[in-house]
């Protein structure tokens, strides 16, 4: 906002400004280390709905508990982070209909990430898709959407657009959705009875970005393999069972890491692994050469687990003579 009072045509600084930078969100390691929350769990869930915006962070109260400030800031109708974000985009130069680009971003926070399902699901009746991926590359540009494939996919495939932003995916997958509701309940009372459920499913979903962030930070303390690309797969394998792989990563010397990330309450156990390693001999029969990479013994694994694991899960990996990094979330920030 204060950027664009200086810049605009009647503003002291228009046509003075040789040079601008845009400020991008803090890494996990940083945004925690300035909120009142101490616990490994707490970070995580912080980091899921605040993303990294220091001015998030600065609006939490140190007394109250995090599901009470995540009320009182992202779901009553005047918190303050919930006003910033619905106001976000009258305040970006260039940006006209409004009510396209939320009901595009409403879409993506029910869950859907193609093109042609966006599309649909805003109900753009009379619009082309092109202005749609216009819009959708629009979002992008600013930082609200993101766009990938699955690890190895060709260049012809398509992508998969997601919200980017922590506090706007938080927004548009459970405040937009409840607007009618908030009008008449306790912010807290929507949460516990509308948003509460489905919330550990939102909270994983965001935690595999900060796992590979955590990763590159202990790489050369803990002297971890090197990681060239970052990568997931999402889909189904040819008997059209679900064959999600949270983390695939290429190696700088050449091998192909996978593994997962869980933030269930109880431990991670052997059949974990085995379904792990069924899915990549089903991706590699399908013809994804990493899969098949992937299989090799020299191929390294990494796990992180919000409940740790079980003896027998390290025991499994241990027949296949892999490489394995197991990572609890107290790991991921250890200084």
């Amino acid at each position: 906002e204060m950027r664009d009072t200086l810049v605009r045509p009647d503003g002291p600084l228009f046509g003075h400004i040789d040079w601008e930078y845009s400020l991008p969100p803090l890494d996990y390691w940083s945004t925690v280390q300035l909120a009142p929350y101490t616990t490994p769990r707490d970070r995580i869930v912080l980091h899921a709905v605040f993303g990294g915006a220091p001015q998030y962070v600065a609006h939490l109260r140190p007394s109250g508990g995090l599901v009470d400030n995540i009320a009182r800031l992202c779901i009553a109708r005047h918190g303050a982070i919930r006003q910033s974000v619905e106001t976000a985009l009258l305040r970006e130069p260039g940006i006209r209909d409004h009510a396209t680009y939320h009901a595009l971003l409403r879409a993506m926070g029910a869950g859907f990430t193609t093109v042609n399902a966006i599309h649909t699901a805003a109900a753009l009746h009379g619009t082309d898709l092109t202005a749609t991926r216009a819009k959708l590359e629009r979002l992008i540009s600013l930082g609200y959407v993101t766009r990938e494939r699955n690890f190895g996919a060709r260049n012809t495939q398509p992508f998969r657009y997601l919200l980017a932003d922590s506090a706007f995916a938080f927004h548009y997958t459970f405040v937009s959705p409840n607007d009618g509701l908030l009008d008449r309940m306790d912010p807290r009372l929507v949460f516990d009875r509308h948003i509460a459920a489905p919330f550990d499913a939102f909270v994983a979903s965001r935690l595999v970005a900060l796992v590979t962030e955590a990763y590159d930070r202990l790489q050369p303390m803990k002297r971890l393999p090197a990681v060239n690309e970052w990568g997931r797969w999402e889909g189904r394998t040819p008997d059209r069972q679900p064959a999600n792989i949270d983390l695939i990563a290429r190696l700088d010397d050449g091998r192909m890491m996978t593994g997962g990330v869980h933030w269930h309450k109880e431990p991670v156990g052997a059949s974990t692994f085995a379904q792990h390693v069924a899915k990549l001999q089903s991706l590699a029969a399908k013809g994804e050469a990493w899969a098949s990479q992937a299989l090799s013994p020299e191929a390294p694994v990494l796990w992180v687990s919000a409940a740790g694991f079980r003896s027998d899960f390290a025991r499994e990996i241990a027949k296949t003579h892999r490489e394995s990094t197991l990572l609890s979330l107290d790991s991921l920030f250890r200084q």
